[in-house]
């Protein structure tokens, strides 16, 4: 798939300068802290993971005090054990968590294992889980190749709100980099991350043993919890399911902020949107306008606050030329410099060179590069991609978008026509050609419809 910059269909420039740059910097910093270590990366033995057996049988101990009150002491006591095991290993869970993302971004084909002992959720440090989660993602495209991971990564986690900036991003892959000089141990260190979490969770567990235990609550009440949240524990370690869990506790600690929003009130990064009129009415000169507001971070209709950054027309409609005069018409109108568009504005026209949104995912788009993708015209992705009148092939689709928009971390946009006759009658969800799966599968559904009063 071939994109044009929007002056005069130029080849467009890759946008490796940047990732480039970060990783340099990152290997320079790497290199002069490895100058001042004596010597220390030349071997790492394997850590020996803990047992957490002995807190599984304090739980079970208080089985032994029968169905009166349960004791401070024993409440106060499981408690203190638990805390005292993560405590005496705190160095050494620090430690595994960034000896296995150093063998991740070492040696990527190690990445399987590691996420099949581990998960992001196992990871304490949000930073750890940023760098995780983006190395699961883009290990395959990387190959064995630690270096090609390492900018991906990068790309990404330096937009992550945990992290906050490129330098902030480059420090945490030398951290990481620097704790391990082999990838050969990723398997005891994935355990290593695993038991600690383990640990963490028991504490949490025993803890609220100890307050249920001390807010004057049955015994019978506090043994029936505590079993039941060990017994919890117990299942979800035993397997890696498809259908991860987590408490809301854990959920708003991997989670802090809501997506950055790409146009606010209307989409967040990650997110879908729809963008409903009737055929020839103009929904392609507002996208336009949308395009260049972001890229030029001035509010959309003198309304709706953008976060700027870069944006990319997948037009499979018009042909280059066309293109060109309609954006630069639109530039103009809108007092924006040529230069800012000729950076920030990507397209691609597959006018008689037809392409589907499958050949885009497989061909991958770097994460955090775009700010928003839109595809003009819907209709024509969903017709090599699916049947447009059908909500099993619609769903299937727009799961498709979804994916797209999740690795790219962008917000995706598809314009798409109205139904014929009269749409005034119809509630805003109805508004669209095809079925009715396209309105329910977006985050937001943006109908254009004539004013009920001329002028």
């Amino acid at each position: 798939m071939i994109r044009h910059n929007i002056d005069r269909g130029k080849s467009r420039r890759t946008n490796s300068h940047r990732e480039a740059y970060d990783v340099a910097r990152w290997r320079l910093q790497l290199a002069a802290r490895r100058r001042g270590m004596n010597g220390s990366l030349s071997a790492y033995p394997a850590p020996a993971p803990q047992t957490v057996g002995d807190l599984f049988a304090a739980a079970e101990l208080i089985l032994d005090v029968g169905t009166g009150d349960l004791p401070h002491t024993a409440a106060r006591r499981l408690t203190r054990d638990a805390q005292t095991l993560v405590m005496t290993s705190a160095a050494s869970q620090w430690a595994g968590a960034k000896m296995m993302l150093g063998s991740m971004l070492l040696e990527p084909l190690c990445t399987p294992e590691a996420e099949r002992i581990a998960g992001v959720n196992d990871l304490l440090d949000p930073r750890d889980r940023a760098v995780f989660a983006a190395a699961v993602r883009h290990w395959k495209a990387a190959g064995n190749d630690g270096q090609k991971l390492a900018a991906m990564v990068l790309a990404e986690i330096r937009e992550h709100p945990a992290v906050g900036s490129a330098e902030n991003a480059r420090s945490i892959l030398c951290d990481i980099a620097e704790s391990v000089a082999t990838a050969a141990h990723v398997e005891s260190f994935a355990k290593a991350v695993r038991d600690a979490a383990l640990k963490r969770r028991l504490v949490d567990i025993a803890t609220t043993a100890a307050r249920a235990a001390s807010n004057g609550r049955t015994g019978e009440e506090v043994l029936a919890d505590l079993l039941a949240d060990v017994e919890d524990l117990r299942r979800s370690r035993d397997r890696k399911s498809k259908f991860p869990r987590m408490t809301m506790g854990e959920l708003r600690q991997n989670h802090p902020e809501r997506r950055r929003p790409v146009v606010e009130g209307l989409i967040r990064e990650g997110e879908t949107m729809n963008i409903i009129a009737a055929p020839k009415v103009g929904k392609s000169w507002l996208v336009y306008s949308l395009l260049l507001s972001i890229a030029n971070n001035e509010r959309w209709l003198g309304r709706f606050e953008v976060t700027p950054g870069k944006v990319w027309l997948l037009d499979n409609e018009l042909h280059p030329e066309e293109l060109r005069w309609r954006l630069d018409t639109v530039a103009d109108a809108m007092g924006i410099p040529l230069d800012v568009i000729d950076r920030r504005v990507v397209i691609t026209s597959l006018r008689g060179n037809m392409r589907s949104l499958k050949d885009l995912k497989e061909e991958g788009i770097e994460p955090g590069e775009f700010k928003l993708i839109v595809g003009d015209a819907c209709y024509r992705f969903a017709t090599i991609d699916g049947d447009e009148n059908s909500n099993t092939e619609q769903t299937k689709f727009y799961n498709l978008v979804d994916s797209i928009a999740w690795e790219a971390i962008a917000a995706v946009g598809l314009v798409h026509h109205a139904s014929k006759g009269d749409q005034s009658g119809k509630a805003i969800t109805d508004v669209g050609a095809g079925a009715g799966a396209q309105s329910r599968a977006a985050d937001c559904h943006l109908v254009i419809r004539p004013h009920e009063e001329e002028g």
